[in-house]
């Protein structure tokens, strides 16, 4: 499978496409619900940023999509953030 089709499978999965998500975990191998946990905490920190920046859902993600630095910067704090809350 190509990475053009896994970058969809995972757009689609953020937005809660069982299928896609499927897919996603069947094309590169790995466990279905690790899968699922790590998209959830995804769509967490997306849906945080957002907040913080009067952003939806989609809003955010077409900005991170137009190469947004500081949104992109926030994101990957928030997922930062998220990884060392759940491993402490």
């Amino acid at each position: 499978m190509n990475d053009s089709q896994n970058s969809s499978y995972i757009n689609q999965a953020i937005q809660g496409n069982t299928f896609a998500l499927s897919q996603l975990s069947q094309n590169l191998g790995v466990n279905y619900n690790a899968l699922q946990s790590a998209i959830n905490s995804v769509t967490t920190a997306i849906n945080t940023v957002g907040a913080q920046n009067g952003m939806g859902f989609l809003q955010l993600t077409s900005a991170l999509q137009a190469g947004d630095a500081a949104i992109s910067r926030q994101l990957c704090e928030c997922c930062c953030d998220n990884r060392l809350l759940t491993t402490q």
